[in-house]
């Protein structure tokens, strides 16, 4: 039986396969996927993270700007088709008021997911986002929550920057999958998000069993993308796509190879399922980190599935390069624009970019 996110990679794939294939100047179907940055603020301070550190050096040069309304984000929405599958993040999506208001809008015509680092939704917000879940993989609804975790313990405290944080996350996991015990509810799938760094390789196993002892949905583990060009953060580098991101300091390989294996064998037949982003063998995550990724092995069809929209109206397709402002023009105007479709040549011409090293949504080809 097909996963949920198996299923989902296979119909982006084929869903951006068919306008990238057949219409050869860069226009595409309406976008599958819409990811609404609400917020680059945080309530946490993760050291591996450039959103909410590009936010403080913005408020440090004095620069303000203002958010999308509730009203603007509800007229976006209204612009999309009804098949759009809708995800809420940030920074940190909670710190807006507004979120509950977007999520009851949003699910009444779309499946939607909510990526938060789990620290300050309360246990009103989690009973009314499981209530609004969808009854099906295909219905309307909340989908999936995504919720962010580097460590276990003091160790996750230091790495976030906020002592506290590791309880009131573990809080918010065990709310959700009671909210869901009490519904006999298999939805919102909860999904850990792992960010695999050298502050936490030598304890993904510990991760792994504490997702297994919440018998939460998913483990996310992640490679660390170091590319400070993403959806509207460090907006002035014209050239990022071309520049590959800083090299790692090399780790402990074989320590490394131990956990990541010990992740594949056992998700086998447990129920928390493990997925690695971008999908790729475990050797290929082992050389990233040994800076020693091959970028002819991946390719990239995002542009043509996922539209990333920043807090204050910019549409991105990854790298923090603008196609417009949903302030200034419609979403239909945006996505099959002119910057879209320059872009979209451009990739499909060279594949990925050697920018694009580390990005979790490139898929592996061998």
């Amino acid at each position: 039986m097909l996963s949920v996110s198996r299923l989902y990679q296979l119909l982006t794939h084929a869903y951006a396969a068919i306008p990238e294939h057949l219409f050869r100047g860069g226009y595409s179907f309406p976008p599958l996927r819409v990811a609404f940055i609400l917020t680059h603020r945080c309530n946490l301070q993760c050291r591996f993270c450039m959103v909410w550190s590009s936010y403080q050096k913005e408020r440090k040069k004095g620069i303000k700007r203002q958010e999308l309304s509730l009203e603007e984000i509800k007229g976006v929405i209204d612009q999309l088709p009804g098949y759009s599958v809708i995800t809420f993040t940030g920074g940190e999506p909670f710190l807006r008021r507004e979120l509950m208001e977007i999520v009851r809008y949003s699910t009444k015509k779309h499946r939607c997911h909510i990526v938060t680092n789990g620290t300050i939704c309360n246990e009103e917000e989690i009973e009314e986002i499981t209530a609004r879940r969808v009854s099906s993989i295909l219905g309307k609804g909340v989908l999936s929550v995504g919720i962010s975790i580097e460590a276990v313990g003091e160790v996750h405290d230091k790495i976030v920057g906020i002592p506290g944080s590791f309880d009131k996350t573990l809080r918010t996991i065990k709310t959700f999958q009671q909210e869901k015990s009490k519904r006999g509810s298999r939805y919102p799938l909860i999904d850990l998000k792992i960010t695999i760094g050298d502050y936490n390789f030598s304890s993904l196993r510990e991760l792994y069993d504490l997702a297994l002892d919440f018998k939460v949905d998913l483990c996310s583990f992640q490679v660390l993308n170091t590319q400070s060009s993403s959806y509207g953060i460090e907006d002035n580098n014209p050239l990022a796509h071309l520049t590959p991101p800083k090299p790692f300091t090399p780790i402990n390989s074989d320590l490394l190879q131990e956990q990541l294996r010990y992740l594949a064998e056992r998700s086998v037949k447990a129920f928390t399922k493990v997925r690695f982003n971008p999908n790729m063998p475990l050797a290929e995550v082992v050389n990233y980190y040994l800076n020693r990724v091959e970028l002819s092995k991946f390719s990239c069809h995002t542009p043509w599935h996922t539209m990333h929209i920043g807090p204050y109206g910019e549409v991105y397709p990854c790298f923090s390069y603008s196609m417009g402002n949903v302030r200034k023009k419609k979403i239909s105007e945006i996505w099959n624009g002119k910057n879209y479709k320059r872009f979209r040549k451009e990739l499909r011409k060279e594949g990925v970019f050697p920018g694009c090293a580390g990005c979790c949504i490139m898929e592996y080809k061998g």
